[in-house]
């Protein structure tokens, strides 16, 4: 577009006709190249300020919940062993504690969940 603009502006100057934005300034033309870069530059840096604390804090979620689904298959493995299965106080503490570990994990999706659609809301405002 700037060789447009430029082979345009060669055009008119030899016709004699003066284009209005030739006599106006750069920040009424829209800013030079220069301004324009620091300006996107800025919108960038302004946009991750806004979605890396949340990005950070969707992975921690992931993580969370990959280490509660690792921990259920244990339990869920270790309350098929006959000598848990056989033993009816020790299948009961696993079976309380993979029921934790089922709550824990879906309050972890949920705020996985919630977290995401604020990332996905702020991506399209900002964008």
């Amino acid at each position: 577009t700037y060789y447009l603009e430029k082979s345009e502006e060669e055009k008119n100057a030899a016709r004699g006709i003066a284009k209005a934005t030739q006599t106006a300034t750069p920040s009424a033309r829209g800013g030079n190249r220069k301004e324009q870069r620091k300006i996107e530059a800025e919108k960038r840096r302004k946009r991750a300020d806004v979605l890396n604390p949340l990005k950070s804090k969707l992975e921690s979620f992931e993580q969370n919940i990959t280490e509660f689904e690792s921990a259920q298959t244990a339990l869920t493995l270790h309350m098929s062993e006959p000598e848990t299965a056989a033993d009816a106080t020790k299948l009961q503490e696993a079976s309380h504690a993979y029921q934790l570990l089922g709550e824990k994990l879906e309050n972890a999706y949920s705020h996985w969940d919630e977290t995401n659609d604020q990332i996905e809301k702020l991506e399209a405002e900002l964008a």
